[in-house]
């Protein structure tokens, strides 16, 4: 699998976009965080062993003028919010009424949009059952597991990225589906790349209900886009969000294969290893 994709993406909406369904980190900041100050997505998805966790990265104003934009499309159709697992159902969820035609004509608007106001999309990809059976049982769940790890990846993955474009020392503001069980987790290391400063420019993190947030919707899609990708099922969801000539958009995928999981292990035999030193000191002492 390679590295690079290509460039594109969709997204959904809510029923209104208001200062109060903006996440919290958004409330009294117009004026207070800095216009280039980066704005992260994350939504996850996948097939059998293969877990998916997409993120999508905005400044702040293109991802107010996305969500704007994109609700407006929405409530012209009359979806309350865009969810990729019932674009194809005629018969329930979020599309009920609406025809094929009806259908493809939103996802073609919706995908615009993302390609005029996303920065970038990036995915990262983890075989579950390798993770399982390579990743001590303490350290999944005392400290990454698979989808934590997929989590920040892809969020360094999208920071190497904006290094080579010269703007890694803007700061990030994180906002993650609600949802997965390990999301305690994942934030429990977004937590640490905040507190270190450092490492990853991590200014805030929060959570949010996917159908509250357009630019959650966006991950969603993205990361339904490359579960189509992955299994051979390239339907309109993944042709809509494939770049298109002169779309500055981004889309990156990274495979998280065995050698970031032996990197991850390192670590983690490490870290065991120096608290084990650490404990026996005590004793003696």
């Amino acid at each position: 699998m390679g590295n690079n994709i290509g460039k594109n993406l969709v997204s959904p909406s809510v029923t209104e976009w208001d200062d109060d369904s903006l996440p919290s980190w958004f409330n009294g900041s117009y004026v207070i965080v800095p216009i280039q100050m980066l704005e992260f997505f994350y939504d996850e998805g996948g097939s059998g062993s293969k877990l998916i966790v997409s993120v999508q990265v905005y400044s702040r104003r293109d991802a107010e003028k996305l969500c704007r934009a994109w609700t407006d499309e929405l409530r012209k159709f009359g979806v309350k919010y865009f969810h990729s697992k019932d674009f194809g159902n005629v018969h329930k969820g979020v599309f009920k009424g609406l025809s094929e035609l009806q259908r493809k004509l939103l996802l073609s608007r919706l995908a615009a949009l993302i390609h005029k106001h996303a920065h970038s999309g990036v995915s990262a990809i983890v075989d579950t059952d390798f993770y399982d059976r390579e990743i001590p049982p303490d350290c999944k769940s005392q400290w990454t597991s698979a989808y934590a790890f997929a989590v920040t990846m892809a969020l360094g993955f999208a920071y190497v990225n904006l290094e080579r474009e010269k703007r890694g020392a803007e700061g990030i503001n994180i906002l993650l589906a609600t949802g997965h069980r390990n999301l305690t987790q994942a934030t429990q290391r977004l937590e640490e790349f905040k507190i270190a400063k450092d490492v990853i420019p991590v200014k805030t993190w929060s959570c949010g209900e996917m159908a509250d947030h357009p630019t959650l919707q966006t991950a969603d899609m993205l990361a339904y886009a490359d579960w189509q990708w992955m299994t051979d099922r390239r339907g309109d969801i993944f042709h809509a969000i494939h770049p298109k000539s002169g779309s500055r958009y981004q889309h990156l995928v990274l495979e998280c294969n065995a050698d970031l999981v032996q990197i991850l292990k390192d670590g983690w035999n490490k870290r065991a290893a120096a608290k084990l030193a650490w404990g026996q000191h005590r004793s003696k002492a």
